[in-house]
C-alpha cells in the first residue's frame, strides 16, 4: 500500500537513494515519519522495485488489485493525491489512518488467501493431482476457453 507522494525535494532524495540500491533480490520497508513500518515488500531487483514507487502517477503496487479490493478499496485512484485513500487503506495521514482497523484488514486478507487455496486444491483434485508442483511442465492441461467454446458450437 502506498500513501501520498513525498514533497519534491524529499522525492529527489529518495530517488537518489533508490539509485544506490543493489540491482539484486532483497526485502525493502517503507516507514512513516516516526519510523513505523508501513509496508514490507520483496523484489528480484531492489533498485527497480523501489524506484518504481517514486515515479510520478504511481498508485498501489501493480498486481495487488484483489488484495486492495478485499480491504474494501474503492479504486478511486487517490492513493498518492492529497491526503490519500479516503477509506484509510493507503494513507499516511494520521486522521485517515485511524479509520482503518489493521486486525480486520489482516483477517480479510487471510480469508482471501484461504479462499484461493481452497479453489486451487479443488482444481488440483479435478486434475488428479495433490501438489502444484505436479503442474510443472504439464502444458497439455492448458486449454484456451475460446477453443473449448468453438468445439462445443457456442460461438
Amino acid at each position: 500500500m502506498v500513501g501520498p507522494s513525498p514533497p519534491g525535494d524529499q522525492r529527489d532524495d529518495l530517488r537518489a537513494q533508490a539509485r544506490r540500491l543493489p540491482g539484486a533480490p532483497g526485502v525493502y520497508r517503507f516507514r512513516d515519519e516516526a519510523g513505523e513500518v508501513l509496508y514490507v515488500g520483496k523484489a528480484k531487483d531492489l533498485r527497480k522495485r523501489v524506484g518504481s514507487y517514486l515515479r510520478s502517477g504511481r498508485g498501489a503496487p501493480v498486481g495487488r488489485t484483489a488484495e486492495m479490493v478485499a480491504l474494501e478499496c474503492i479504486r478511486c485512484a487517490n492513493c498518492e493525491s492529497g491526503r490519500g485513500c479516503p477509506r484509510g487503506i493507503a494513507t499516511t495521514d494520521p486522521e485517515l489512518s485511524t479509520m482503518y482497523d489493521s486486525d480486520w484488514g489482516s483477517a480479510r486478507l487471510l480469508n482471501l488467501f484461504h479462499s484461493w487455496a481452497i479453489q486451487l486444491q479443488d482444481i488440483l483434485w479435478r486434475l488428479g493431482m495433490k501438489s502444484v508442483r505436479e503442474l510443472v511442465g504439464r502444458s497439455d492441461l492448458l486449454v484456451h476457453l475460446d477453443y473449448r467454446q468453438q468445439a462445443a458450437g457456442k460461438r
